[in-house]
């Protein structure tokens, strides 16, 4: 590797970076945008005063930003890392007071709804320099005390630009997210949130389901604490997260989980009605072929 080649590796991508939302992942990110020095200076703004406290105090962000307006009117780089029933109203602000030449980048987990407020609320230049992204990472609880840029290492960035997205953008966001340790994943929005509707919002709805038949069991929550297994606990873990980030996430990817749930009966009808047979070796059997594709899986 030559010198000048070296020095562009570590040379800052961006002068100035404000983080929207400083809990896990926007700590997480900051942590490691300013461990890495990937960005001159990093701003943190969060509407919970705290949030912003304990990122400053543990070097997640260099500066607490006085408001939105201030801090988009310096960055060069703006990073949302809020709830997806939260972006609209801040992609509508930032149309208003971004710099003309900023990059607009989004961690949610639902990607055509971002897509779709982008070209609505921001003007054309601004729209095009706008990149959906979802980071494959996080951690059981929530808050910037739990954050870490260690939850990066080696874990997939998916990114979902538009066919109009501008190319240089595209480009400097993906080196971003691979000097803090990220491996970039590029698929259309659409794929994004087919693929995961099957593989975290619908599971996220049986874990709500479950809760709500044994509720209707009238199984009180001693019987549980006495009674519940590894399986009951692990099957429900994701119903006790953040009901108001779920429910965004369910409406903002509504069709794609209707179309996995529909999937979803059609596979217990027909493990229904596996067991209800009389032929044992074929029920067997299907579990056999399940539980070696869940042994392949991992």
């Amino acid at each position: 590797m030559t010198t000048d080649m070296a020095i562009a590796d570590t040379a800052p991508l961006f002068d100035c970076g404000l983080i929207i939302g400083c809990g896990l992942i926007g700590g997480s990110l900051g942590h490691g945008l300013v461990h890495h020095r990937v960005l001159r200076r990093v701003l943190g703004y969060d509407a919970s005063a705290s949030h912003a406290d304990i990122a400053l105090s543990k070097g997640f962000i260099d500066e607490i930003a006085p408001s939105l307006e201030a801090a988009a009117a310096r960055a060069d780089v703006i990073i949302l890392a809020v709830p997806v029933g939260r972006s609209a109203e801040l992609v509508k602000q930032l149309g208003q007071c971004a710099r003309d030449n900023a990059v607009i980048v989004d961690t949610g987990s639902v990607k055509q709804l971002f897509a779709l407020q982008c070209v609505e609320d921001l003007p054309p230049p601004l729209g095009k320099r706008a990149i959906p992204c979802h980071p494959i990472a996080g951690h059981v609880s929530a808050g910037p005390q739990h954050a870490d840029r260690a939850l990066m290492a080696g874990r997939p960035m998916i990114m979902t630009p538009g066919p109009d997205a501008d190319p240089d953008a595209v480009e400097r966001v993906a080196q971003m997210w691979r000097r803090i340790g990220f491996d970039i994943l590029e698929m259309s929005a659409q794929e994004h949130d087919a693929v995961y509707a099957d593989l975290s919002h619908m599971p996220h709805v049986v874990a709500f389901t479950l809760m709500r038949h044994i509720g209707s069991r009238g199984i009180k929550a001693a019987t549980l604490k006495l009674l519940a297994g590894n399986a009951f606990k692990d099957m429900t873990h994701h119903a006790g997260q953040n009901a108001g980030m779920w429910r965004d996430i369910f409406r903002g990817n509504r069709q794609e989980i209707c179309r996995s749930l529909a999937g979803f009966r059609q596979s217990l009808d027909e493990l229904e009605h596996a067991i209800n047979s009389e032929d044992e070796e074929h029920l067997e059997h299907l579990l056999v072929q399940l539980q070696q594709a869940r042994l392949n899986a991992w």
